[in-house]
């Protein structure tokens, strides 16, 4: 509600009050699962998933790796080699 006074609109103090009467309870009956352990159990049952797509996403990026090293692959000496 701040965000909405600073954008320059009004509000009446009847819309404080049913913010404090229907948003509040809310917060403070979400707060005891916020702040306990389920946060984590929910991180633990998506790490399969997270996991599959990082590995998605890391074989296309050395496949992409592989096809740069086979363009650049020319056969000529470079520095490098020719010690």
């Amino acid at each position: 509600m701040a965000f909405i006074s600073v954008g320059g609109v009004k509000l009446s103090s009847e819309a404080y009050a049913a913010s404090a009467i229907v948003l509040l309870p809310i917060n403070s009956a979400a707060n005891p699962f916020l702040y306990s352990n389920l946060p984590d159990l929910i991180w633990e049952k998506l790490k399969p998933i997270k996991d599959k797509v990082g590995r998605t996403e890391s074989r296309s990026s050395s496949s992409a790796l592989g096809q740069m090293t086979k363009q650049t692959d020319t056969g000529i000496p470079n520095d490098e080699t020719k010690m």
